[in-house]
């Protein structure tokens, strides 16, 4: 498992603390299902595929003290929050998503939002959700988690 690494002062973009964590200290057949789990941990449950499972990559950035602030770069996947995910463990949270470099397509309740570099969404832990992240690329998305 990796560990955590503080960059404080390295990252040109970023003022403040900056943990980062990533797949590159692991074995390659572990990368994928780490990655997952700390999805489920950090960010909320999901079921989750990739056509790069046998070579995944993923980079997480906790930004700040409270870490409400995250950006993670990682190879292209697909999530899904299902009912039983959301009865299972519900934190009520709200995300904004913010798109760097990649293409992520968010369907929840009726809506449906394909974005690109520089769009945005919320959604809601506390209910379902499909997403499709593609296009491997640096700072992939940012998410900020909000009042839930």
């Amino acid at each position: 498992m990796p560990d955590f690494r503080e960059t404080s002062g390295q990252d040109a973009e970023v003022t403040g603390s900056v943990a980062v964590v990533d797949t590159d200290d692991m074995a390659v057949s572990d990368r994928f299902g780490w990655w997952r789990d700390m999805v489920a941990q950090e960010v909320m449950p999901v079921s989750m595929r990739s056509p790069y499972a046998g070579c995944f990559r993923g980079t997480e950035r906790l930004i700040g003290p409270s870490a409400d602030l995250a950006t993670f770069d990682f190879s292209p996947l697909s999530a899904q929050r299902s009912p039983a995910h959301i009865r299972r463990a519900d934190s009520e949270d709200d995300f904004l998503i913010l798109v760097r470099d990649s293409g992520i397509r968010l369907e929840q309740e009726r809506g449906v939002a394909c974005l690109g570099p520089g769009g945005m969404a919320v959604f809601s832990t506390s209910r379902p959700l499909n997403c499709e992240l593609s296009d491997f690329a640096p700072d992939a998305a940012v998410v900020r988690r909000t009042a839930g």
